[in-house]
């Protein structure tokens, strides 16, 4: 469990944190070896979730023997299912993390989101969702390694 104390807004004990796949995580289907690095650290904390329409068909592949949970999703129902897999986690203990419009749904319903602008973009339908942006994906593990940080741009 990761445990965050934001002042002016409480303390959060998160349990699940939900990554979409390509443009956040990978770039054309694949995962790099310092992000594969990442999640096993991050697998510590939290337990993760990854979860995409598998536009490329190597989700399977790319996290296979890693402690994460992956889930595809439909291409044309994407965004609502997404959104479905945070409540059913249950909102208020999820982190979500994407950068398309079909990660909207997802993250509007968790209780902290952030969105990602890397090499495929960040949609305006993701950015208007999120509690937070970052540049990178290797800048969001850092925050969660260090959660002062978080709580210092969250705080009011």
């Amino acid at each position: 469990m990761l445990e965050i104390i934001i002042p002016s807004l409480g303390h959060f004990s998160f349990k699940h944190i939900v990554f979409d796949f390509n443009g956040t995580l990978g770039l054309n289907g694949v995962l790099t070896e310092p992000i594969r690095l990442r999640l096993i650290e991050l697998s510590k904390k939290i337990e993760i979730h990854v979860i995409s329409s598998d536009t490329y068909g190597t989700l399977s592949e790319q996290f296979e023997l890693l402690p994460v949970q992956v889930a595809i999703l439909s291409a044309d129902k994407g965004t609502f299912e997404k959104g479905n897999y945070i409540k059913t986690l249950g909102s208020d203990t999820c982190i979500a993390v994407g950068n398309g419009s079909n990660d909207s749904k997802m993250l509007k319903e968790a209780i902290l989101s952030i969105a990602v602008i890397g090499h495929e973009g960040l949609s305006l339908k993701a950015l208007r969702d999120a509690d937070l942006i970052f540049t990178s994906i290797e800048d969001v593990f850092d925050s969660l390694e260090n959660p002062m940080r978080l709580a210092a741009t969250l705080r009011e």
